[in-house]
Formats: structure tokens, sequence, C-alpha cells
């Protein structure tokens, strides 16, 4: 599920509420996701809020918030399946999923898997095993 779907679902839940707001915070290290939604003027969307600083869990947060309070919050991990591949082999997947389920409801946390499908990594992983052999 992208951001933009994510967000979109989140504002059809706030538009039964009067005065709520979306806050999409892009970790400082996703420049060009956060310029990205930038140039797709998403920041100026009625309704929402895009914010770029530091986040200490996840790579994007977003918040529905009305009055105040925070009605939900969500954390997106952004991954390749490279890097998934790569993290749960080598033990930072299960790390990261401990932090998060300390810090976050499970029910609150999405990992976003980036790049070519599964399909087209499988073959890949299968040409570079038969070219090394």
């Amino acid at each position: 599920m992208s951001v933009q779907m994510c967000a979109s679902a989140l504002q059809l839940h706030a538009g039964a509420r009067q005065h709520a707001m979306i806050v999409i915070t892009v970790d400082s290290h996703e420049k060009a996701l956060f310029y990205s939604m930038v140039a797709q003027n998403l920041q100026k969307a009625r309704g929402f809020e895009v914010k770029f600083g530091p986040l200490e869990l996840g790579d994007i947060r977003v918040v529905l918030a009305a009055r105040n309070s925070v009605l939900r919050e969500l954390v997106l991990e952004r991954r390749t399946l490279l890097q998934m591949n790569s993290s749960m082999h080598d033990g930072r997947y299960r790390e990261q999923k401990a932090q998060l389920l300390s810090n976050v409801a499970s029910n609150n946390i999405s990992y976003v898997a980036e790049g070519d499908t599964l399909c087209q990594s499988i073959r890949r992983e299968a040409k570079s095993v038969s070219s090394a052999t």
C-alpha cells in the first residue's frame, strides 16, 4: 500500500470527524520520498500536513489527529525485497520488529515492499546462483 493510499484511507476516516488533520512525517533519511510527495503537492491538499525530520521508528509516520488528540497513528517501514531478505538473514529484521512492537501497536505497523516483484527477485537470484557455479 502506498503512502498516498494510506493517507487517502485515513482521510476517509477523518471525513467523519470535523477538524481532523492528517500529518505525514517522512524520516530525514528518505529525502527522495519527501521530495516526491512535495512534487505531487500532497502537502497542499486540504487536511494534510507533510513534514520532514528524524523519526525514531519507521520511515514514515502517519497521524490522524483531531482537536489536539491522536485518533490513529501508523508507522510505515519501506523495504525493497532485497533489503527485507538481507535483514531477515542478518538478524536486523528481528531486532527492528521487536523495537517497533515495543513502541507501536501491531495493527498500526506496516511494511511497504518496494521495487520489483517477488517473481523477478526469484528469477534474478536463480540467475546469480547458476552463473556462480
